[in-house]
């Protein structure tokens, strides 16, 4: 861990600190047996700027994918369609295979380290997916359009045939904005 990231996760630290504080400040101003309205100001004015910054972030991701879903409608209305015959694609299958670490108690983990046999400490994990091309001819001019679909090449495949034919959506002002529609796929 670099040292950027020590000050980041102690600058959090020290901010849920403040917001617990915050909190412990409400609630002893409000459980004494007359509301001491000195405490429960002192937490107000700590736990305020968090929830300010939280609803503020919140509708501002809103906001945000709110925007991004109406250009995308916007681009689906204005651009070209081409038909692709899914029967026509590549289809690539590939692995993935990641290592995670086991979740155990910490000393059984530690004499496997020790005994050496770390490797029970760990679990591989294999992901399958498929790389999907499709050549396309629009305006005179050949694109070669790839997807990645999260699926054994046999779904894919199913999914194609029961499917038989989608639509590309190419910008017509910029080819290299397109969108192929896989959406009969549950991703």
């Amino acid at each position: 861990m670099n040292i950027k990231e020590r000050l980041y996760n102690i600058g959090q630290n020290v901010l849920l600190g403040i917001l617990f504080f915050g909190v412990i400040c409400i609630i002893v101003g409000i459980k004494v047996s007359k509301n001491n309205w000195i405490f429960i100001s002192i937490g107000a004015v700590l736990v305020l700027p968090f929830l300010i910054y939280f609803f503020w972030l919140r509708n501002k991701a809103e906001d945000a994918t709110a925007q991004q879903e109406k250009e995308f409608q916007f681009f689906l209305k204005t651009a070209d369609r081409v038909h692709v015959v899914l029967d026509e694609a590549t289809i690539t299958e590939k692995k993935h295979t990641e290592v995670h670490e086991v979740t155990q108690d910490y000393r059984a983990a530690a004499l496997n380290e020790v005994s050496g046999n770390g490797h029970h400490n760990e679990e591989k994990v294999t992901y399958t997916y498929c790389v999907v091309s499709f050549t396309v001819v629009y305006k005179g001019k050949e694109f070669i359009v790839e997807d990645v679909i999260h699926k054994d090449e046999t779904s894919v495949r199913m999914h194609f045939y029961m499917q038989k034919i989608t639509t590309l959506y190419i910008n017509p002002n910029d080819t290299s904005k397109m969108y192929l529609d896989l959406t009969f796929i549950e991703k």
